[in-house]
């Protein structure tokens, strides 16, 4: 976790969860989303959880490229993207148990989303969710990271997973963490002007805690959430493995805080 950051108590829902009872348990969307990072467009990249886990225990991912046959493929060797922590419990979820009765809300002129082409309302048809548990591994201290911590990866265009997951249910992401990449978030899709920072800032949440933009030494840029009313707090580095350019490496990121 960066230490610039408060470490916060683990969740009691997160504590109490037991492998055996997991298919069963309800599912409470408004505890999972809380108090929670949000990732739009990320695939299944574990910086966010080396640098906030502790912070924030509930990781949100929505990305309607990169699939839920690929995460899958990914958690067979979970410790590759999250090192230090093995999986405790994994659940499928379809659209309809994840946010019974979604249906997009009518977005107004000039705005026209088109939802990705294989969705339905946004989110992938059918099974549109994986929800996992992690577990440190043995051999791994308090100093790695927190004993547990949540990931529910949604198979969705990451704007209409924001609004379903946390605006219709008047929440807000504790953190954004924004990668800059040609197939999802663009310094465009963050202008201030746009339809997904309008969605963010004019939030009746709030806005989050804290943002993060991560992008290439080319597009590197220090101002990027001063529009937002933001601070930098830290720059920081990270390494992308290729989730979707193979060549490409994320390495300036800066953390911003908005509160």
């Amino acid at each position: 976790m960066l230490s610039v950051l408060p470490k916060k108590a683990s969740p009691k829902w997160l504590d109490e969860i037991k492998k055996e009872d997991f298919e069963t348990i309800p599912f409470n969307l408004r505890e999972i989303i809380g108090d929670s990072l949000f990732y739009p467009a990320g695939g299944s990249d574990g910086d966010p959880v080396k640098y906030f886990a502790g912070y924030v225990y509930s990781f949100i991912y929505a990305d309607c490229g990169y699939g839920l046959i690929n995460v899958l493929n990914d958690m067979k060797k979970p410790r590759r993207k999250y090192k230090g922590y093995d999986i405790f419990a994994t659940r499928l979820l379809e659209r309809e148990e994840l946010i019974p009765g979604w249906r997009p809300p009518a977005f107004p002129a000039p705005y026209n989303i088109n939802w990705h082409r294989d969705s339905v309302d946004g989110f992938t048809k059918g099974v549109c969710c994986l929800w996992i548990i992690f577990e440190r591994s043995p051999g791994f201290d308090d100093e790695h990271g927190p004993h547990r911590f949540s990931l529910l990866y949604v198979s969705a265009d990451y704007t209409a997973a924001l609004f379903a997951l946390y605006i219709e249910n008047n929440l807000g992401p504790t953190v954004l963490y924004a990668k800059d990449h040609p197939f999802g978030v663009t310094r465009e899709s963050c202008d201030i002007d746009s339809f997904f920072s309008i969605s963010v800032l004019e939030n009746h949440a709030g806005k989050p805690d804290y943002c993060v933009h991560a992008c290439d030494g080319e597009s590197h840029s220090s101002d990027y959430f001063l529009e937002y009313g933001g601070r930098k707090v830290c720059d920081f580095r990270t390494i992308d493995e290729g989730t979707y350019i193979q060549s490409s490496k994320y390495h300036a990121t800066e953390l911003w805080c908005l509160t």
